[in-house]
């Protein structure tokens, strides 16, 4: 880990995991908690919405379907963003 990089959360790497895996990257919200995605893992290991609070507590917010025609989409590989004028992701 980079000289000044503090770990908020730590992923599991293997197959299956309910916490996903392989994040996208973190966008801070105006709340002072971060959000990201992650491509698979969680619920159905199709990917995830999560949210890290700057204690280190994770919270997945939405698990994506793995199945094929899923509405939602699934694996998700880019970093969320936040509107600035309602707060949403």
């Amino acid at each position: 880990m980079p000289l000044g990089v503090i770990a908020l959360c730590r992923f599991c790497t293997q197959p299956g995991c309910s916490d996903g895996a392989g994040p996208t990257g973190l966008v801070q919200g105006a709340d002072g908690n971060f959000y990201g995605t992650t491509y698979g893992g969680g619920a159905y290991g199709a990917g995830e919405v999560f949210k890290i609070t700057p204690g280190g507590t994770l919270t997945t917010l939405y698990n994506f379907c793995m199945h094929t025609g899923c509405p939602d989409g699934a694996a998700p590989c880019a970093v969320l963003m936040q509107q600035a004028t309602n707060g949403n992701l």
